[in-house]
């Protein structure tokens, strides 16, 4: 008899990795107002780690700064606060979780649809002209994660799921939450919530199957939503038999894009994933990548 719900089985995941202390902390220093820059950048350069890694990152061509950024603190004054600790739960999510390994769950093709759907979303937000565009790149690295906590957590009970799936050809969701009374979408938003993460991150992982049902940040949800689809079904890991994953006409409605974008998407996003996970390789943050 299954007797664990969202909660439990998020809980559950913290056991099997927790996130570094220093990650936790940026984001609540990243979220007082009254936070210097000064600050929060000594705090980041405390880890020497965490700190080559995101100046790695800034540096890189994913970002295509001109100037060379070599300090935390002019790192946090180019980038912005939010941008930054961005960037330091990117870092922080694939070191705690990219080796997370489960009977069900495939960790390298996980996290290779995480940052190809980070990257989709980070490029779709630029195109929408939005602001602080790294957290999409966020978000969509992360919108999955409860299915990981879920399918390594509960992997006698996710058996039953997948066949069902199979045997249905419904939609992994849908079944979960017919055959547990919540879905990993559920999950993920627990997550979020024990995380500390923004709202719109918990909007995201609960909602990314279903925008038209979010209720706060629509217009993210929605990016993260169409950003999955056309990782499932377009780029260099996309499947021939899944075009554009079902995308729903709500989201691109809500989003004023179309379906005319994804060519141009997909070529920069094959690209950007060849700079962006080989800085994580490269560091060991995803050694399944």
């Amino acid at each position: 008899m299954f007797n664990k719900g969202p909660k439990e089985i998020a809980i559950k995941m913290l056991d099997f990795a927790p996130l570094p202390g220093v990650c936790l902390e940026i984001g609540k220093l990243a979220d007082d107002p009254d936070c210097s820059m000064e600050k929060l950048a000594a705090l980041v350069a405390s880890d020497g780690a965490l700190s080559a890694q995101v100046l790695r990152i800034t540096n890189s061509p994913f970002y295509g700064y001109s100037a060379k950024i070599d300090s935390m603190k002019q790192a946090v004054q180019i980038l912005g606060t939010d941008s930054l600790r961005n960037l330091v739960y990117a870092s922080c999510f694939l070191s705690a979780y990219g080796a997370l390994e489960s009977h069900l769950v495939n960790s390298q093709n996980f996290w290779r649809h995480g940052l190809y759907t980070g990257i989709v979303a980070r490029n779709l937000a630029k195109k929408c002209q939005l602001a602080h565009s790294e957290r999409f790149f966020v978000a969509g690295l992360l919108h999955d994660v409860g299915r990981l906590a879920l399918y390594t957590a509960l992997e006698q009970a996710a058996v039953g799921i997948l066949d069902e799936v199979e045997e249905e050809q419904m939609s992994l969701y849908r079944v979960e939450r017919s055959l547990l009374g919540f879905s990993h979408c559920d999950v993920g938003m627990e997550l979020m919530k024990i995380w500390n993460l923004p709202e719109s991150m918990r909007q995201v992982a609960k909602f990314h199957h279903s925008p038209s049902m979010a209720e706060a940040y629509e217009l993210e949800v929605s990016i993260i939503h169409i950003a999955e689809g056309i990782a499932r079904g377009a780029g260099v890991f996309g499947s021939p038999e899944d075009v554009y994953g079902g995308i729903s006409d709500h989201a691109w409605n809500l989003t004023g894009l179309d379906y005319d974008v994804v060519d141009e998407i997909v070529v920069k996003a094959d690209s950007d994933y060849v700079d962006i996970a080989a800085l994580f390789i490269e560091r060991g943050y995803s050694t399944s990548i």
